[in-house]
């Protein structure tokens, strides 16, 4: 049993469809892995008339997870193709959307795919806690500014899931990994917050990253500022009780 969504402008792509139609054989057995782990495979494929893109598999962990996904009617898949399109809207990068398909077995969901365009960017890791860069700083309030302002929180906004490349004015970043992002009118500062906890624990960067955010929300940048300072306190004070009850019962 098989759903499969292709965007508008690549449906009539006669190897896309074929691709995508016996994903399921032609996954296993074709196209070059760019990571695996046990619940995710990334793999590299060449479509004629598109070139080299991405196709992402995600594998329910557990019953629980299959149920959940079967009974909300939306794979991780799903919404990670529903959530790169509403970043385009929102002018924030991040790999084009071209289709996405999911898999069940007789009840249950089992596993599904989202396919985007691909991209050779690298993701920060090197460039963050060390000596402040300002230009990177910048850009990274730049574009949390400008998803907030559009209601959007992406809620994993780590390091590995930022891609950079450099410009002739500073850096140009794009987004990956948003199959929990969330987009709601009615998000506040709190929920928006979580996206800045998880990016350094160089408090000089969280600060000049908050500073200007404030500057392009036109907020006051000073209490701000404070209010992030707090989130990232309270979020590692969660991360270290957590460390001390694993050592606990380890």
């Amino acid at each position: 049993m098989r759903e499969l969504k292709i965007k508008e402008k690549y449906a009539n792509n006669e190897s896309l469809k074929d691709l995508l139609t016996n994903i399921e054989t032609r996954f296993e057995r074709e196209g070059e892995i760019i990571y695996s782990n046990k619940r995710n495979t990334l793999k590299s494929f060449f479509i004629d008339g598109i070139g080299k893109i991405v196709i992402k598999k995600f594998r329910a962990r557990n019953i629980f997870q299959a149920i959940y996904y079967t009974l909300s009617g939306t794979s991780k898949a799903g919404k990670a193709y529903h959530n790169a399109i509403a970043l385009e809207e929102a002018n924030v990068n991040t790999p084009e959307a071209i289709a996405y398909a999911e898999i069940k077995g007789a009840l249950l969901l089992s596993h599904c795919y989202v396919a985007t365009t691909f991209t050779a960017d690298k993701d920060i890791s090197e460039l963050i806690d060390k000596e402040t860069d300002h230009q990177l700083a910048k850009a990274l309030g730049r574009i949390l500014a400008q998803m907030h302002e559009h209601g959007i929180v992406h809620h994993d906004m780590n390091r590995t899931n930022i891609l950079y490349h450099r410009t002739t004015n500073g850096y140009e970043l794009s987004l990956i990994d948003i199959n929990r992002m969330k987009i709601s009118k009615k998000a506040d500062f709190t929920e928006y917050s979580d996206d800045f906890v998880r990016l350094t624990d160089r408090m000089d960067w969280v600060l000049e990253i908050a500073y200007e955010y404030a500057k392009q929300r036109k907020m006051n940048a000073d209490r701000f500022a404070m209010h992030i300072a707090h989130a990232k306190y309270m979020h590692n004070q969660r991360l270290e009780r957590k460390k001390s009850l694993k050592r606990l019962f380890a």
